[in-house]
């Protein structure tokens, strides 16, 4: 596990915002990732559980959380919302999530929603990292079309 078996524990679900179940869709020709359950019903699919952060992380009696990373092929938001609990109890968590607004086409609400969300939600700071230089560049809302990686801070309040 990457000399990180003391701090990871790997579970075998799909992060949203439910418990429940859904279809993940791939390409079998595609062995780096773009793995979704955003997808077309023409699409090879699996079905997998679905469980939230919030309970996941209460059913393994973790209490503090430092730092997510999700990179979930567009389905950001339901694990977001799926998390608000972790977020809210954890007031100094940093969130690096890679976010995928071509996936936003299968959605009811646009890249600029989710961004809103995030606000709402308490991130006050949401900031991109600039995939060559790795800095942290500010992001206006106009600037959502491209996939890149966001690193966001929850402010204490």
């Amino acid at each position: 596990m990457n000399g990180m078996s003391d701090r990871v524990i790997p579970v075998n679900k799909a992060a949203s915002s439910v418990l429940g179940n859904a279809k993940l869709y791939y390409k079998s020709d595609d062995a780096y990732g773009n793995n979704t359950l955003l997808g077309e019903s023409d699409e090879k699919n699996i079905d997998v559980e679905t469980v939230s952060i919030d309970s996941m992380l209460t059913s393994l009696s973790i209490d503090r959380c430092d730092v997510v990373k999700i990179d979930v092929e567009g389905f950001e938001h339901f694990v977001v919302r799926g998390m608000i609990n972790t977020i809210k109890s954890n007031p100094n968590i940093k969130i690096v999530l890679e976010f995928s607004p071509a996936f936003f086409k299968f959605l009811e609400f646009s890249p600029l929603d989710f961004i809103m969300e995030l606000r709402e939600i308490g991130f006050r700071k949401i900031m991109k990292i600039n995939e060559f230089t790795g800095h942290l560049v500010n992001i206006t809302d106009n600037d959502l079309n491209s996939d890149n990686l966001f690193m966001c801070y929850l402010e204490k309040q």
